[in-house]
């Protein structure tokens, strides 16, 4: 007895509704990609959705500049802005008049050197499209590039450099070009500071004194324990400072982070709360250079920062 199969209108109408279903959920599936799609490109940062800049803040009609009281207050408020990142409170403020090249009174800094920190790069691309000055110099010599640089802010400075920015001649040990590279580093310093302080040799005369300071200050600029160790059985000053930048071994061994010099010299008599020429203690540099291990080194010591500092320095 042979059997055969014939297709039901129930079996037509199940096929049917299947490959309805099958067009539904394809249809369903590009839509929630589409939304995904969409919902990724908003999360992408804004300045990268903007990639023109210029396209943000329209300072093609600003105000005619203002005077007295009116300019201060503007002139702060683009201080503030810049110090805090803020791109649209600069905005506003560039075209309420206020002057882009402004100075405030503490550290003489454009808002140009306030808006480094913050690590903004298109509130430095809207400065320096309003004409803000690329090379002024703060209280303590130092330009924005110099800042951007110290500050390790890699986008701003390639942002600085690329409209003309230079550096100045007191960049105070910031590496400030891409040819400049750090020195080679020493010889590693011993597992423990053992340099023998018992017997310190008297220098014949003032001259080889100064010869011994100076080897000291630059054996501690490129952390040479071994240096330091040499120089102060010699009979160097432990406190001596630069020409330059008034600056002690205990500032000059802070960059290169080489732990065991600080102790050294801390146990030499260093006084860990001497100032250079811009006000900065050793603990301030730390927090300049994040030096973690060195600020508790020199917080175990006594050392405080001058004020205001922040940041290692609480």
């Amino acid at each position: 007895m042979a059997f055969s199969f014939k297709p039901t209108p129930f079996g037509e109408i199940r096929a049917g509704t299947h490959s309805e279903n099958q067009d539904m959920r394809t249809t369903l599936i590009s839509k929630f990609i589409a939304a995904l799609i969409v919902c990724a490109m908003a999360a992408i940062p804004a300045k990268a959705a903007a990639a023109d800049e210029a396209e943000q803040c329209d300072i093609s009609n600003p105000a005619e500049l203002q005077a007295g009281a009116e300019l201060t207050a503007l002139n702060n408020q683009l201080l503030a802005a810049a110090e805090s990142g803020d791109y649209d409170g600069a905005c506003q403020a560039i075209r309420d008049g206020a002057n882009v090249d402004a100075r405030d009174q503490e550290y003489n800094a454009t808002p140009l050197h306030k808006a480094i920190r913050p690590d903004n790069p298109d509130v430095v691309r809207l400065l320096i499209r309003a004409g803000a000055g690329l090379n002024p110099q703060n209280s303590s010599g130092l330009t924005p590039l110099d800042r951007a640089d110290a500050w390790q802010r890699a986008e701003i400075s390639s942002v600085l450099r690329t409209a003309g920015a230079t550096c100045s001649a007191r960049a105070d040990g910031a590496y400030c070009s891409d040819e400049t590279a750090p020195p080679p580093p020493p010889a590693p310093p011993p597992p423990t500071d053992n340099c023998d302080l018992s017997s310190i040799a008297s220098p014949d005369d003032e001259a080889e004194m100064e010869a011994l300071n100076t080897a000291m200050l630059a054996a501690a600029e490129r952390g040479d324990y071994a240096g330091v160790c040499t120089a102060l059985q010699g009979g160097a000053q432990v406190n001596a400072r630069d020409q330059e930048y008034n600056a002690t071994s205990l500032h000059k061994a802070v960059r290169p982070n080489i732990l065991q010099t600080t102790r050294l010299l801390i146990r030499a008599g260093a006084d860990v709360n001497l100032r250079n020429i811009n006000g900065l203690t050793p603990l301030d540099r730390t927090h300049k250079w994040n030096r973690r291990e060195m600020a508790e080194l020199l917080k175990e010591s006594n050392a405080v920062c001058r004020e205001r500092s922040g940041g290692l320095c609480d």
